[in-house]
């Protein structure tokens, strides 16, 4: 399997009678979500919070659903009215800090209500999603993530890295069930060129349920959509306008001229150092 193979799960579909909104901060930690009536139905799992829980905050006060906040790496913070939070991660496999999702849901007695996932766990999500049952996954009426490591350079992840085929198996089930309806590239990681393919490394990305929602074609919108906003105020947003995120554009690996190649390795090193340093950070 190549890059492309992966790249091709990644194409944003339309979903009919969709409207966007942004929930969260302006920054790094919102996210584009699809509004709709259903998601008062919905409680909220909400993974990796650090310092920024601006997205379960404005979900709360939208919807008025329950929000369960999970961040093995913080502090409790304050108690409020319609959250609750435990100091354990999310993983594929019970640990010292973590377990899975279909634990934590057992454990809330949430076996039969919808939920809408969030999630931001540095590079967890690969072998989280591939070991959930599929019909733990089909309780979700949207998920939420971030996306690390997608060229597979091992740049942007805290985890172990896992395989190109753990992805596109990753992808693949995802989108079985539901539309890939929002994308967006978070500037703090670099765009990478792998077999010839630009790729982002680092991506927002929201899925939308197609059992509830029906849809399918190919999305016409560019990327970033106005409700998108960079993750990184001071620098420049990643632009979608090439294949597969954009419309009509080429599929074939465009060749990688000498110029772009140097620029590739330039951002390559200038974003090792950069999470070289937030690992060393988030370890103490």
């Amino acid at each position: 399997m190549k890059i492309n193979d992966l790249l091709k799960t990644l194409q944003p579909r339309q979903v009919d009678h969709a409207k966007r909104i942004r929930m969260g901060c302006s920054g790094d930690g919102g996210y584009v979500i699809m509004d709709h009536k259903n998601l008062s139905e919905t409680v909220l799992y909400s993974y990796g919070i650090e310092d920024n829980d601006s997205f379960d905050q404005h979900y709360h006060k939208h919807t008025g659903a329950n929000v369960r906040q999970y961040d093995f790496s913080i502090d409790p913070p304050p108690q409020r009215q319609g959250f609750s939070f435990t100091q354990e991660g999310i993983s594929h496999e019970k640990t010292e800090n973590c377990d899975t999702f279909e634990s934590h849901i057992a454990r809330n007695s949430d076996q039969d209500r919808r939920i809408f996932l969030k999630m931001d766990v540095e590079g967890a999500e690969w072998l989280t999603f591939l070991n959930m049952p599929e019909h733990i996954l089909l309780q979700c009426n949207q998920i939420a993530i971030e996306v690390h490591d997608l060229s597979g350079l091992g740049v942007n992840t805290m985890y172990p890295q896992v395989s190109l085929e753990q992805k596109i198996a990753v992808m693949e089930k995802i989108t079985q069930h539901f539309h890939c309806w929002n994308v967006h590239a978070n500037n703090y990681a670099s765009m990478f060129i792998v077999d010839g393919y630009k790729v982002p490394d680092v991506m927002e990305m929201t899925f939308v349920n197609k059992h509830l929602h029906p849809g399918g074609q190919l999305a016409t919108d560019l990327f970033p959509t106005p409700y998108d906003q960079a993750c990184h105020a001071r620098m420049q947003d990643h632009v979608l306008d090439f294949w597969p995120f954009y419309s009509g554009t080429e599929i074939i690996a465009p060749k990688k001229p000498l110029i772009e190649q140097k620029i590739a390795r330039l951002k390559r090193s200038l974003s090792t150092r950069k999470w070289k340093h937030l690992r060393k950070r988030h370890a103490k």
